[in-house]
C-alpha cells in the first residue's frame, strides 16, 4: 500500500483566494483529488460542472516546481475565460 501525503491547493480565481486539501498518493494525483474535494458553495461562477471542466484540463496540465522552493508547484486552468492559478504544496500533517 502506498503512503498518502497531505497536499494543499491554493487557488487564485477572479478576486478571491481559495484553499482545499486532500490526501493523495503522489504529485500527479494530488491536484485532481484537491479539486474533487474543493467546497465551491458560495463561489460565483463556479459549479460542479466547472469542477469537471477543471479536472479535464488538469489531464494536460503539468505542475512545475517553483524556483527556490521545496515541495511547491504551480499550475493553471481556465474557467469561464478567466485564468485560475493553482499553487500546490506538499503539506506536513499536523499531529
Amino acid at each position: 500500500m502506498r503512503k498518502t501525503e497531505l497536499y494543499t491547493l491554493i487557488i487564485d480565481f477572479r478576486d478571491g483566494t481559495y484553499v482545499t486539501q486532500a490526501l493523495a498518493n503522489d504529485l500527479l494525483t494530488a491536484p485532481f483529488t484537491c479539486i474533487e474535494n474543493w467546497d465551491i458553495r458560495g463561489i460565483e461562477e463556479v459549479s460542479e460542472n466547472c469542477k469537471a471542466d477543471i479536472l479535464s484540463q488538469l489531464k494536460d496540465e503539468k505542475f512545475v516546481p517553483l524556483n527556490g522552493m521545496k515541495n511547491v508547484w504551480c499550475g493553471c486552468a481556465m474557467l469561464n475565460n478567466k485564468a485560475m492559478l493553482m499553487n500546490l504544496v506538499k503539506t506536513k500533517r499536523a499531529t
